[in-house]
């Protein structure tokens, strides 16, 4: 009896036709996962507008303060984010998963915020901030102002609530403040200097793209530099002005970072 057997050629051929269907498939399956991992965060931006928009409802259309001084405490800079928009929206959602992003490699690092993780953050200008009472120019004021009432929203759909960030601890996004530079002294970003810290912090996970939530509950993908156009859309500014030059500037570093 003669044993039947694949010569080295069929081998190889065999082989060949795995590692190019593999080289085929394998990037399929990547963009599928990252798809999936973008629609949960679609998910988990609007069931933080849903709550956010149920407690302006319940403050007389009043939007909470990006993040509020420690409840019966004196001021103390050290732990004003551990009162946030993130911990007073908490009642609503009782979900705290909602705030992390699946495709954020920071989702894991603990803000200031000690029981939320690195994903989200809330739309604050230092424009027009300067003082504790202040409101600044976008939807969350500062942590003693009396908060942006609705009817002071020019164009309600057309002003970014929250906006995705990696590698800040913060609870808010400042768009206008592009000449930060910070050196961390937490988790694994402890000891490293970051320049332009907010344009190098937008998360641009998703294709190049950020997912926003607006201060209608709608959200949306955008690369950084079409939030804004001089003289016709700004979606961080309530009055709808033009972005100021630190904005603008904040948003090119940010666009100049996507491959």
């Amino acid at each position: 009896m003669r044993r039947s057997a694949f010569t080295l050629i069929e081998l190889l051929v065999v082989i060949a036709i795995i590692a190019i269907l593999a080289a085929i498939l394998f990037p399929v399956f990547a963009q599928a996962k990252a798809a999936a991992k973008k629609t949960t965060c679609v998910s988990n931006m609007k069931q933080i507008g849903l709550s956010l928009t149920m407690y302006v409802n319940d403050h007389d259309d009043v939007f909470p303060n990006r993040r509020f001084e420690p409840f019966g405490e004196a001021a103390d800079l050290s732990n004003y984010d551990q009162n946030s928009w993130r911990s007073v929206i908490q009642p609503y959602a009782k979900n705290t998963q909602i705030v992390e992003c699946p495709a954020n490699p920071d989702r894991d690092a603990k803000g200031f915020d000690p029981e939320f993780g690195v994903s989200y953050a809330a739309n604050f200008t230092s424009v027009g901030a300067a003082a504790p009472t202040d409101k600044g120019m976008g939807l969350f004021g500062q942590h003693r102002s009396p908060g942006v009432n609705g009817s002071e929203i020019e164009r309600v759909a057309e002003l970014i609530a929250i906006t995705e960030v990696e590698k800040i601890p913060w609870v808010t996004f400042v768009v206008d403040r592009n000449d930060l530079s910070v050196t961390w002294e937490y988790g694994k970003y402890r000891g490293r200097t970051f320049t332009n810290v907010y344009g190098n912090a937008l998360f641009l996970g998703h294709a190049g793209q950020t997912n926003y939530l607006f201060a209608d509950s709608h959200v949306k993908s955008m690369r950084p530099t079409q939030t804004y156009q001089l003289g016709s859309r700004n979606y961080w500014y309530r009055d709808a002005s033009d972005l100021s030059p630190q904005g603008q500037a904040t948003l090119r570093t940010a666009q100049a970072r996507i491959k």
